[in-house]
Formats: C-alpha cells, sequence, structure tokens
C-alpha cells in the first residue's frame, strides 16, 4: 500500500496534471478566440485572460514546459503531464505544424508576452517559417518570460537579460504593454466592434454552418450566431438557444469536418453558454415534467468544468428522487473535471448529500478520490459507509481493493455483505482466501447464512479454482441443526461449481445428485454444466 508521503506526492502530481491540462484547454480557447474575434473585441480580451490565469496558476512554483509531438503533448524531456483531450490535442498540433516543439513558461509569464505569442500563433505557418522561424519572431516581439525551443534554462535565463538589456529605453515596459492590453484587448487592437442592426435569425444560421466548408466563412457564421444568442439571452429566452447549444456540441465533435471549424463551434458554445444559461440548463433537470434527460448531458459533458459547482449546490438542496436522479446523471456526464468539487462535499454534514457524492464518484471512475472514499467507511451513518463501498468497487484498483478488504475482514457486521459483494463484482483474486475464510468459518446455527451467500456468490464472479477446495468441503459437510439454510448455502455453492467448470467436481456433484431432492437436482445440473463446459474446451 502507498505511503502518507507517497499519496500526498500522488495527489500533489494529480493536481499539477489536472492544472497543466486545464491551462492547455483555456491557450487554444484563447488561440481561437484570437482568429474568431477581431481586435478589441471583449470577449477575445476575456479568453486571454482566462488562458493567462490558468498559466499563472501552473507556474507558481517553477517554469512550465510544454513538449509537442506529432500526437499531443509529451512527458518526456522534461515536459509536463497534460491529460490528452481534444482541446490538448489541437493546441498542440498547432504548436507542432508551426515547429514548436518546446515552449517554456516562465513563473512571471506576463500578459503582454502571451497576448504577443498569441498573435505569432494566428500567422500562417508557412509565413512563420519564411520570417525565420518562431524563435526570430518571439525576439522581434521582444517576448521574454516565454520561450521557445531552447532546452537548458539558465540559457534563457541569460538570453533574457540580454533581451531586456538591449529593449531598455527603447521599448514599453512590461506594466505600459499589461495596461495597452487590459485597455484594448490586444497590443494593436481597435475600438470595440458596436452591431448596427439585428442578428440574422438563429435556424438560418445553423442550417447555413451546416453546410459550410471553408474555415473563414464558418468563423464568421460562428460569431453571428453568438451574437444571435446574445439578443435571445437579453430577452430571457434561454429555452431558444437549446438548438443552438445541441448544434454547436455536434458540430465540436464531428471529426467529419475541419478541426478548425470543430474549434470556432467549441469558442462559440463556451460564448453562448455563461452562468445565466447554465443555470436554466440545470433548472430544467431539476424540474420533473422537462423533457431534457439524455438531451442536456452532452452539453453538461462538452461544458465541463464550469458546470459543476451549480450541479453540486443544486444536488446537495434538491428535494425530489427525480432532481436527483438527473442532476447525478449530469455529474456524470461532466466526468473527471467533476471529481475535485465532488470530492469536497465528501466532508458535508448531511449524510444524504455524502452518500450521494459517494455515488456519483463511483460512477465516474477515477482513481484520485479513492482516499477520500475510503474515509467515508468511518462515517457515523451505515447507508453512507455501503455507498462508498460500492463506489469502491465501481473504480478498483489496489488501493480500493485492500480498503475493502480490510472491511470484509474486520468490519462492521453491517458492512462485511456489501465488501463481499464489491469484491466479487471486482473480481478480486487477492480477496480468495479471506472470502474463503468467511465461508468456510464455523457457524453451527448459520447466522451468517446472508454474508455466507455473498461470499459464495462473488467467489462464483471471480472464477478461480483456488476456491475449490472450500466450496467443495461445504457441499461434502453434514448439517443437524438449520438444515433447511444449509441446504439453501449448498444449493448456492453447486451453482457455483457448475460455473467454474472443473473436472474435479464432478465426482463430489454425482454422489450428491443420486440422493435426489432440491439440493440432488442441484448438483445434477452443476454436473451437466460442467460437462457441457468441458466439452466445449476441448472443442
Amino acid at each position: 500500500m502507498m505511503s502518507g508521503a507517497g499519496k500526498q506526492r500522488q495527489v500533489g502530481e494529480d493536481e499539477k496534471c489536472r492544472c497543466c491540462s486545464l491551462a492547455c484547454d483555456e491557450l487554444y480557447r484563447a488561440f481561437k478566440a484570437a482568429g474568431f474575434y477581431p481586435a478589441g473585441h471583449p470577449r477575445r480580451f476575456a479568453s486571454l485572460q482566462a488562458a493567462h490565469a490558468a498559466l499563472l496558476v501552473c507556474v507558481r512554483d517553477q517554469e512550465l514546459v510544454l513538449v509537442t509531438s506529432r500526437a499531443g503533448f509529451a512527458s518526456s524531456d522534461g515536459g509536463a503531464a497534460i491529460t490528452p483531450g481534444p482541446l490538448s490535442r489541437a493546441i498542440a498540433h498547432e504548436f507542432f505544424i508551426r515547429r514548436i516543439r518546446r515552449l517554456t513558461f516562465l513563473p512571471d509569464v506576463s500578459l503582454a508576452d502571451f497576448s504577443s505569442l498569441l498573435e505569432l500563433l494566428t500567422m500562417d505557418p508557412q509565413e512563420i517559417q519564411s520570417g525565420g522561424g518562431v524563435e526570430v519572431l518571439m525576439g522581434q516581439r521582444r517576448i521574454a518570460t516565454i520561450w521557445a525551443n531552447e532546452l537548458d534554462l539558465s540559457v534563457i535565463l541569460q538570453k533574457r537579460k540580454e533581451l531586456e538589456a538591449a529593449a531598455s529605453g527603447s521599448e514599453l515596459s512590461v506594466a505600459t504593454a499589461v495596461s495597452q492590453v487590459s485597455e484594448s484587448g490586444g497590443l494593436t487592437a481597435a475600438m470595440p466592434v458596436v452591431h448596427e442592426q439585428a442578428p440574422p435569425e438563429l435556424a438560418d444560421i445553423i442550417a447555413r454552418m451546416e453546410q459550410e466548408d471553408d474555415n473563414e466563412k464558418y468563423r464568421q457564421l460562428a460569431r453571428s450566431l453568438v451574437d444571435c444568442c446574445e439578443v435571445l439571452r437579453s430577452a430571457g429566452d434561454y429555452e431558444s438557444l437549446f438548438p443552438a447549444l445541441s448544434f454547436l456540441v455536434r458540430q465540436g465533435n464531428d471529426e467529419g469536418i475541419s478541426v478548425g471549424r470543430r474549434g470556432y463551434a467549441l469558442l462559440a458554445l463556451d460564448q453562448v453558454a455563461d452562468e445565466q444559461v447554465i443555470e436554466y440548463l440545470v433548472q430544467g433537470l431539476v424540474e420533473k415534467n422537462t423533457e431534457v434527460k439524455e438531451q442536456l448531458h452532452p452539453i453538461f459533458r462538452q461544458l465541463g468544468a464550469k458546470t459543476v459547482p451549480l450541479l453540486v449546490a443544486r444536488l446537495a438542496v434538491a428535494e425530489s428522487k427525480v432532481a436527483r436522479k438527473n442532476l447525478s446523471a449530469a455529474l456524470v456526464a461532466v466526468g473527471e473535471e467533476a471529481v475535485a468539487s465532488l470530492a469536497g462535499q465528501l466532508t458535508d454534514e448531511r449524510w444524504y448529500v455524502v452518500r450521494n457524492v459517494a455515488a456519483i464518484l463511483g460512477e465516474i471512475g477515477d482513481v484520485t478520490c479513492v482516499g477520500q472514499l475510503a474515509q467515508c467507511l468511518a462515517h457515523e451513518d451505515e447507508r453512507v459507509c455501503k455507498e462508498a463501498l460500492r463506489s469502491l468497487g465501481r473504480i478498483g484498483g489496489h488501493e480500493a481493493e485492500a480498503e475493502i478488504l480490510r472491511v470484509l475482514g474486520a468490519g462492521e457486521p453491517g458492512l462485511k455483505r456489501q465488501a463481499a459483494i464489491s469484491l466479487g463484482l471486482m473480481r478480486s483474486e487477492a480477496s480468495i482466501a479471506t472470502l474463503c475464510a468467511v465461508v468456510g468459518r464455523r457457524d453451527i446455527f448459520l447466522r451468517s447464512f446472508q454474508l455466507k451467500m455473498d461470499a459464495i456468490q462473488a467467489l462464483g464472479r471471480i472464477g478461480s479454482v483456488r476456491a475449490l477446495p472450500c466450496l467443495v468441503g461445504i457441499l461434502q459437510q453434514r448439517h443437524w441443526l438449520a438444515s433447511r439454510r444449509w441446504r439453501e448455502l449448498k444449493v448456492a455453492v453447486a451453482v457455483v461449481l457448475g460455473q467454474l467448470g472443473d473436472a474435479t467436481t464432478l465426482f463430489p456433484l454425482l454422489a450428491l445428485a443420486a440422493r435426489g431432492g432440491r439440493l440432488g437436482q442441484a448438483c445434477a445440473d452443476a454436473a451437466e454444466s460442467v460437462r457441457m463446459r468441458l466439452d466445449n474446451r476441448r472443442e
């Protein structure tokens, strides 16, 4: 089992990976916004700020290094670990085709430098190469806190000193540059665009986007769609936005269209789905009579982390079973991006909130929350403990398996049954000895009948011949007390032996089959099942 220090280190590494992955996603959104909106547009600057803020989180302790390959970002050669995803792979591809194999963000990465880098990235790759390559162009733009294709940090720091010395007195200071970026939305920004005419009808824009093959025309249509949605949103007509949201999700995930158009669709989705729209969608999950269900799940999945706080908050206060079910399903659809917020709710004082959250984490199946779910096994409410055991069984892995085994071996009596069931569903080979000990434990009056039954069925699910001596031993024992219960238990053993299909069990099964009765019939059926399995293996 991993030590406490090892767990903390793993959690720290997982959190670092999560932050870096989020920063790469925001970087791609900012890159697309730079090509999507004209200079000076407020949404362009908002996207720039969001990406810069995400980067600052990653570089609090040390520089961030992104190493690119054809397949995405690589963690080799000092590169940060990035969870593979459509947006991170897309921005890695943009770096790769511009021959940026390595990009280093220093801890004091400035907004001005970041804005300049994005403007450079919007250039055509051929234009970048004809200009001398990305390193030359970054030098011409006096970018001092971001460096491309340089391996040695000491060399970067020396080059930065030289660059800043050369720029002293002749260029804008970083503070002035940041001020200009903040005021104008870009170093070469114009005044914000003012729309003088009403936007086209939403259905018409969607139809034209669906047929459009040209990336630039698609970009312009996507901007028109966002503007049209803003008008509807301002009027409070959120219901009319639903077709646009669904369409943008489909386009953003349609591998049959170009990467550029998918990116524009996802960026438009991000712009349309503000806090008020998300609140409307969540309300649709809460209301019983609203026909949303699975129709909304792809939208929540695509919007990801930005929907989680409201979903979690509504889940905590939801009164109806239907609302809890719909909200839970939406959080499961969001997936790993919801884990951090959900795990924080496992310390809630309300037992039913903790139980619901534990169930959702089990459905998501992220191993990073195993430790927090394990802490729920000590919860004062047994219903929470049982849900935590179910979720640990769904997630699986050595750490989860060890926690469930601990409960089966020495936990509260009321939890042992769920522990046995979870180990069976996990097909835990490591639990066979403990399960056999439960089945074989002396119990004249068979007071632990249900636990033994669960353990037998778990051994059947695991399907290992290592359980045969224990199971055959139970089958051959004679019991005078609680004979009816013992007979039911032996019937369950016979069923499992038939499932295992081992030739060594034929003799004891046939011997009991000759005695007749319900147990005899169960043994005869099991023997026939063993024969069929053996014949199939010979063929």
